[in-house]
């Protein structure tokens, strides 16, 4: 069964990992106002009391591809505004972070 083309320009991939709550509602409020749709991903899990949010962040904030670019942009800006800085690929900090 083939894909059409547009299911394929429907694709999202991760443009940053959030560390909480609060940064992905801030950084979501900012593409939307620039008309970037996103989706964020939580990397909660009830039954493993938030292992994985201290592995790979709180968790994924993902756009269409065609917009990935722009969305990164938008979320570089925003992290300036808030005195943070963005990690390379967008990934939450590890454990040797805070040395």
């Amino acid at each position: 069964m083939e894909k059409s083309s547009e299911q394929s320009e429907e694709r999202l991939v991760e443009v940053h990992v959030a560390e909480d709550l609060f940064e992905a509602e801030i950084l979501m409020h900012a593409l939307e106002r620039e008309g970037i749709l996103g989706v964020c991903k939580t990397h909660e899990e009830i039954a493993y009391d938030g292992l994985f949010v201290l592995q790979r962040g709180w968790g994924s904030i993902l756009v269409s591809v065609q917009q990935a670019d722009r969305a990164r942009e938008i979320i570089q800006e925003a992290m300036e505004a808030y005195g943070k800085d963005v990690r390379p690929e967008g990934r939450a900090p590890g454990p040797d972070s805070a040395k």
